[in-house]
């Protein structure tokens, strides 16, 4: 019989299993839907592309700050300043590429489910950019 650490783990893990979606794309990246809901109470959703050198890249595809702008929320000194400190703190960076401002972290398949979970909690604490005035 298993302990009630044992199930809890097993239950989490099961619900993480049965609620993360992956779809493959045409561009040859993975969608995935996790069961982490944004600010909106929509699934945060990431994507996976293969880079070279055996490296892969989490993103959430622009989404977030297109999300930020489109819901007329300002981008303050004081929010960029704090945008930073949260990407960093998790370890993900910010890059503005041929207009789309995608928040990200390079990994290799080793490390791949840490990261998108760091990535994935980063996205949640950014989300909170939408209760502040």
């Amino acid at each position: 019989m298993k302990n009630l650490k044992e199930t809890i783990l097993e239950k989490y893990l099961n619900w993480i299993r049965d609620n993360t979606f992956m779809t493959d794309l045409k561009s040859g990246e993975v969608k995935i839907i996790s069961p982490f809901l944004d600010a909106r109470n929509d699934f945060i959703q990431i994507y996976v592309k293969k880079l070279p050198n055996d490296t892969y890249r989490l993103t959430d595809g622009g989404f977030f700050l297109k999300d930020l702008d489109s819901s007329g929320i300002d981008f303050t000194q004081k929010r960029k300043e704090l945008f930073l400190f949260t990407i960093q703190s998790y370890g993900v960076k910010f890059e503005d590429k041929n207009n789309i401002d995608e928040i990200f972290i390079d990994s290799i398949i080793k490390d791949i489910g840490r990261n998108k979970h760091r990535l994935i909690q980063c996205l949640v604490t950014l989300n909170d950019f939408f209760n502040y005035t």
